[in-house]
């Protein structure tokens, strides 16, 4: 379920909801892992090739001639802000020590532009289209862990989320 901006034949715009036609997304995932018990890591990695939105082109316009498939969403649609990015990458190393009372470590995410392609600017400028497209730049962030257990019912743990100081 979508919202559309449909231009009615006799002028003015008016925002629909209606059902896409088609949603195919396309891509694979890989995911690894390492422990020795001393050391470990993990690996996570996914990829879209394709991402594709259908919508029956005669709602987009009064005459049917612009395109019914998108790569990015549906000009003016709920799924326009919701496209997963193009890849993300997540790293994590990490250590044991103490008879493995104290874990520490950190990850590595790395997040990819979201595609955009596929809306162009004839619709972003649009009257009625008040949910315009919005991609975002690839960003990549750095956390910290650590983790001591005191006893069997006690535990510190402690994180340092985006080390970096990353605007995303």
């Amino acid at each position: 379920l979508t919202r559309i901006a449909y231009q009615k034949p006799v002028g003015g715009i008016e925002n629909v909801l209606t059902n896409i036609e088609s949603a195919h997304l396309r891509g694979f995932e890989i995911q690894a892992g390492y422990d020795t018990g001393r050391v470990y890591a993990d690996l996570g990695y996914s990829h879209y090739i394709k991402t594709e939105f259908c919508v029956d082109p005669s709602l987009i316009s009064n005459n049917g001639t612009k395109p019914g498939c998108y790569e990015g969403g549906v000009p003016s649609g709920y799924i326009v802000n919701q496209i997963p990015p193009k890849q993300t990458l997540s790293v994590t190393l990490g250590a044991r020590a103490f008879d493995e009372r104290l874990t520490f470590g950190g990850t590595l995410n790395y997040v990819g532009a979201r595609p955009v392609s596929g809306l162009g600017k004839g619709h972003e400028g649009d009257a009625g289209y008040v949910l315009l497209h919005h991609g975002w730049d690839a960003y990549a962030t750095v956390d910290l862990f650590a983790s001591f257990k005191v006893n069997e019912h006690f535990t510190i743990d402690a994180a340092i989320d985006n080390r970096t100081d990353v605007y995303y």
